[in-house]
């Protein structure tokens, strides 16, 4: 019988979506089907590696999900996302990292946890997810009408 490698053990590995690929790593307990993942999600220019300390402190307890977004950190530039405009860039952000975990086979319950921009990205997420979605702890998110608010 055949095991899923990304709901076991720790791994990282490129998956290409779309035509592009996406760096995902995962590391903490075994999956058990049906408990909840972390999903973590970077701020506007952030990777992975904006985690560690998060990673180190939740691993032992939780199985925790990290990739990086299409131009950033170890993924590739998209060829298919040439609309910058952030709302749009959210949601095709959040369409990457559905098909990432699709792909990957991790399936929910998620809680997702956003830094910065990421909460933007989540919230898109959650659209696409909401049966999968427990709950969100959201790091210091902006949303968006930031720049309405406070204008850069």
């Amino acid at each position: 019988m055949a095991t899923n490698k990304w709901l076991t053990g720790t791994h990282s590995e490129v998956i290409s979506i779309d035509g592009h690929d996406l760096f995902l790593s995962t590391t903490g307990p075994d999956r058990i089907p049906g408990t909840p993942v972390v999903i973590l999600e970077s701020g506007i220019g952030g990777s992975s590696s904006s985690w560690p300390l998060v990673i180190r402190h939740l691993s032992p307890f939780v199985r925790v999900y990290i990739h990086d977004r299409a131009g950033l950190g170890k993924s590739e530039v998209n060829p298919l996302a040439s609309n910058r405009k952030p709302e749009v860039y959210a949601e095709k952000a959040a369409e990457d990292l559905d098909k990432l975990l699709q792909k990957a086979g991790v399936e929910g319950p998620f809680i997702l946890v956003p830094m910065s921009w990421g909460g933007i990205v989540a919230r898109e997420f959650l659209e696409r997810r909401k049966d999968d979605v427990l709950g969100m702890v959201m790091i210091e998110c902006v949303q968006e009408h930031t720049t309405e608010i406070n204008p850069i």
